[in-house]
């Protein structure tokens, strides 16, 4: 849990000190890992693990009959991203798909939690894709973006625009 109680410093930091964390707000998708990353971090950050709200439009995409299949094989899809961010290659969701469900969110807790930091803990597609969206360029560039780590703490600023 280091990379986690890393990223609750570095949010403090980022919000002014402890007591800028009660204006903070922790949204994750209801996958295990991510919620108990999610729990972890509100925990570092001296509030109840409780209150992590689970939202199904965090998940990670579905990389449909390449799921649960060696982790290489989703490069597969990946490729076609590059070429249509509308391809449902090997039954995947669509990169459009992801940027859709992602950037609505981010809209309806933007309008719900005005003034409030919130962070979003979710999987290496759902946020590389939805970064498309604040960077302002094609849904096809996902993977050229700097690749998010675990438990990594980046601030997204920007107008998100439903695509």
């Amino acid at each position: 849990w280091g990379q986690v109680r890393a990223a609750a410093k570095a949010l403090e930091e980022a919000v002014g000190g402890k007591e800028g964390l009660s204006h903070v707000v922790v949204y994750a998708s209801d996958f295990l890992r991510t919620r108990e990353t999610a729990e972890e971090l509100l925990r570092s950050m001296g509030q109840s693990a409780s209150d992590v709200y689970l939202v199904r439009a965090l998940r990670e995409r579905n990389f449909g009959e390449l799921e649960l299949t060696d982790h290489a094989r989703y490069n597969d899809v990946w490729q076609h991203d590059s070429k249509s961010g509308e391809h449902t290659e090997f039954g995947s969701e669509s990169a459009w798909s992801v940027r859709c469900r992602t950037t609505e969110l981010v809209q309806r807790l933007e309008r719900e939690w005005e003034g409030k930091a919130i962070v979003l803990v979710s999987h290496g597609d759902a946020l590389q894709i939805l970064q498309t969206a604040f960077k302002g360029c094609e849904v096809t560039e996902h993977r050229s973006l700097p690749h998010l780590n675990p438990a990594e703490l980046r601030e997204l600023k920007a107008e998100v625009q439903h695509p």
